[in-house]
């Protein structure tokens, strides 16, 4: 089988796709959700679909250029708490925005 740039680009979606939901598994998404691994990743499974007719630009995954970011709706797991869970360079996400909460700013 020969490998289009098509090809290549849709595989390393694919595989950026199952990274972040591992990456949102290990984090404990499912548990701040309220919801077993099953029943979160039955709200997660249907973007996969999305993933191959994503038009995207060239991405570097080397260099921190993400074609996409699955970001968790507010109805799953409230900002205040999905920021507990973000960790940047060994720092955990702030929650204290002064004078504004993180559920101040709704997933849409």
């Amino acid at each position: 089988m020969v490998e289009t740039m098509e090809t290549k680009l849709t595989t390393q979606m694919v595989v950026e796709f199952d990274r972040q939901v591992d990456n949102l598994l290990h984090k404990g998404y499912p548990e701040a959700a309220k919801l077993s691994e099953q029943d979160f990743l039955k709200h997660i499974e249907p973007l996969r679909a999305v993933v191959d007719e994503l038009k995207v630009p060239q991405k570097d995954l080397e260099h921190g250029h993400l074609p996409f970011v699955i970001v968790v709706k507010n109805e799953l797991v409230s900002a205040t708490r999905a920021m507990s869970l973000i960790e940047w360079e060994g720092k955990q996400g702030i929650t204290k925005l002064f004078p504004r909460e993180p559920d101040g700013y709704p997933i849409k």
